[in-house]
């Protein structure tokens, strides 16, 4: 069976696209008019067997069969091995393998693929298809289950580069971190003397810091007060030496504190040696060290005094170069053998503990919406300087004068590369080609300043600009971009939600976010708050000329959404009622895995953003005190709230107790006044 007949028959509402990536044709008719109703967010379909070499495919707005450089047909037989095949052999080795390439990857080519894969598993996997084969998914409703393993899996994966990134990345490994990962695997060995070395190490350090850190307090408890004043010419020293020892504290607690919550994770012998040095012992000395360098009386012994202040908390971060430790193997072999004891945790997880309860349970797996869209139609890769291909944060500066915007390339997110608004037109004169160009964008960023990106006019005439307008709102980034006469090559990632656009980038260890740049994303997280929660969640759709691309709601699957269709109309297609010309607009169901005699979930439902309509069927739903319809049930609610809503009496009402209650807020103001 072709990869176009398994996608045929699986998706029942949304048609495929397929473009075979090495092939170059033009879009046929009924392909466009498919085209109009996809969005841009890029989704995963897992296949059973391979098509063509691949088992899983890119799906973008332009394709079903997107080019892809990722080696993402390791993600398929791990989730074939661990959910149909249970060979747990195949899994762990395929596992490991998957997460010895991460570690390779230089870092754009590890932040295309995990970008790529943390769109597939937004909101809990939803984003990922499976094709229903005994070999991999059993039927519709099996395919649930493997989302949860698909997400539990992958977060064996990402929580290991996070750690990764911490400890090598960062360099925020210090002997005590360091002889924790290589005593991981030895950890339920009952002979300690395989883990005397390294824990002797560790000991050592610790015991010398304190020994120093209780000297110096000596020294302050033997030195009589009348001596700390008598010469004020070491009181500058003093004070600049407590400044720094102070500043160098900070950081030094807060990789601490991530260190228990990355690393650690539990009270440890070594996590609490962890603490007492690099969390009580800098506080300690910063101090103590002011008065010891306060009742000097000499230069000399004043300077030499403060180095070795600044030495002591020191000792343990330089302790692994100096004896000649491979951290860094050390570290990769530690990941390694956590990630096989985390897998075989999952191994342990009763089956019906596989459900989306069990994600919730879990903070910050895949739990957030996050995509990848591709604006053009390009293959997805990481940097290449030969090819000119470039997969990075883009800053986007504006220009009041005549020489041209500014879109440059950075190896961090700042304030400048963070988008609240990006809208495009396409270019005309060939609408049938698969390679469409961008003849106008718009950016807004964060800060609302707008930058504006036009092509010029064609001498000829044949190329313009389309007048249908797409957009994106929320919180996104530029990760590709190339033009020439217009804009050849885009593609952006980030979050409808601005909160969960900060938890993925954490989560999937992808760039680091400036202070600047995460302030700014978090005023936009509180103004959003006082904001009705369906803003950021509509599907996007404007009644004048310019026609939005569909953001649809982020808690439902690309292949089960119904798009610009109400329930209503739906229903109707599916069922025996007409459907009602008052309908509830964007009002969208997931219908992925339900059936005639199956039930839908009050958290499977999201309402629109007028709440004038929501507020009816939220009560109605709420007053059924069920949490599972069926189809005939949810209809029946549907068409009530519509009734309730056009009813003349029922809005009279509604105005009448709108216009007191606003009556009593300004006679209470005018009261205060």
């Amino acid at each position: 069976m072709s990869i176009y007949n398994k996608l045929n028959d699986l998706f029942e509402v949304q048609q495929p696209v397929f473009l075979h990536p090495d092939e170059r044709r033009d879009y046929t008719d009924e392909e466009l008019d498919h085209l109009t109703k996809r969005d841009f967010e890029t989704r995963l379909f897992i296949t059973a067997t391979p098509v063509g070499g691949d088992t899983v495919f890119l799906r973008t707005h332009h394709t079903d069969n997107a080019k892809h450089a990722s080696h993402l047909n390791y993600i398929r037989d791990l989730i074939k091995a661990t959910h149909s095949t249970k060979n747990w052999t195949c899994a762990k080795a395929t596992l490991t393998t998957l997460l010895t390439m991460c570690f390779q990857l230089n870092h754009s080519d590890y932040a295309t693929f995990a970008t790529t894969v943390a769109s597939g598993l937004s909101r809990g996997a939803k984003n990922t298809t499976f094709e229903t084969n005994m070999m991999l998914v059993e039927s519709k409703s099996d395919a649930d289950t493997a989302r949860v393993k698909f997400c539990l899996l992958m977060d064996i994966i990402f929580s290991k580069m996070a750690t990764k990134k911490y400890l090598i990345d960062s360099g925020s490994c210090n002997i005590f971190r360091l002889v924790y990962c290589d005593t991981y695997h030895l950890c339920h060995d009952r002979d300690l003397s395989k883990r005397k070395p390294s824990l002797f190490v560790a000991c050592f350090s610790f015991t010398l810091q304190i020994c120093l850190t209780v000297y110096i307090i000596l020294q302050n408890i033997n030195t009589p007060r009348e001596d700390y004043f008598q010469d004020l010419s070491m009181l500058p020293l003093a004070i600049f030496t407590f400044a720094y020892s102070f500043m160098v504290a900070i950081p030094s607690i807060t990789e601490t504190a991530e260190a228990y919550h990355i690393l650690f994770r539990k009270p440890h012998m070594l996590q609490i040696m962890d603490f007492i040095v690099n969390v009580c012992i800098p506080l300690v000395l910063a101090a103590s060290g002011f008065l010891v360098i306060l009742c000097q009386n000499n230069f000399i012994d004043a300077v030499l005094n403060v180095t070795a202040l600044l030495f002591i908390p020191e000792i343990d971060d330089q302790l692994p170069s100096i004896l000649g430790l491979q951290g860094e193997d050390i570290i990769l072999n530690f990941l390694i053998a956590q990630s096989m004891n985390d897998f075989d945790n999952i191994l342990r997880m009763p089956d019906d503990h596989f459900n989306y309860a069990t994600l919730e349970a879990h903070k910050k797996v895949c739990r957030f919406q996050f995509g990848d869209f591709y604006i053009t139609n390009l293959e997805e890769k990481g940097i290449n300087a030969q090819n000119g291909e470039a997969f990075h944060p883009y800053q986007v500066n504006f220009s009041d004068q005549d020489n041209g915007h500014h879109i440059d390339p950075s190896t961090v997110v700042t304030a400048s590369c963070i988008l609240r608004k990006i809208e495009w037109n396409y270019t005309t004169g060939f609408p049938h080609t698969t390679n469409r160009r961008v003849g106008r964008l718009q950016l807004t960023k964060i800060n609302n300043e707008v930058v504006e990106i036009v092509r010029k006019d064609d001498p000829t005439g044949k190329v313009g600009i389309n007048k249908h307008t797409h957009c994106l709102e929320g919180v996104f980034i530029i990760t590709t971009f190339q033009m020439s006469e217009d804009i050849i090559k885009l593609r952006v990632c980030g979050s409808f939600n601005p909160q969960n656009f900060i938890e993925a980038f954490e989560y999937y260890s992808l760039w680091d976010i400036t202070d600047n740049a995460k302030e700014q994303v978090n005023r936009l997280v509180n103004e959003n708050n006082v904001t009705n929660h369906h803003d950021r969640t509509r599907v996007l759709r404007r009644e004048s000329s310019c026609s939005y691309s569909r953001s649809l709601n982020y808690d439902q699957p690309h292949d089960t959404i119904i798009g610009e269709d109400s329930i209503s109309d739906f229903l109707s297609k599916n069922g025996s009622i007409q459907p009602n010309p008052h309908k509830i607009d964007q009002l969208s169901v997931q219908l992925n895995n339900i059936s005639d005699n199956s039930s839908i979930h009050t958290s499977d439902l999201s309402m629109g953003t007028n709440m004038t309509e929501t507020t009816y069927l939220s009560r109605l739903l709420e007053k059924s005190k069920k949490s599972n319809f069926t189809r005939e049930e949810l209809l029946e609610i549907v068409k009530q709230a519509e009734t309730e809503r056009l009813n003349p009496e029922t809005y009279n009402k509604r105005k009448k107790s709108r216009m007191e209650k606003f009556g009593k807020v300004m006679s209470s103001r005018w009261k205060k006044d």
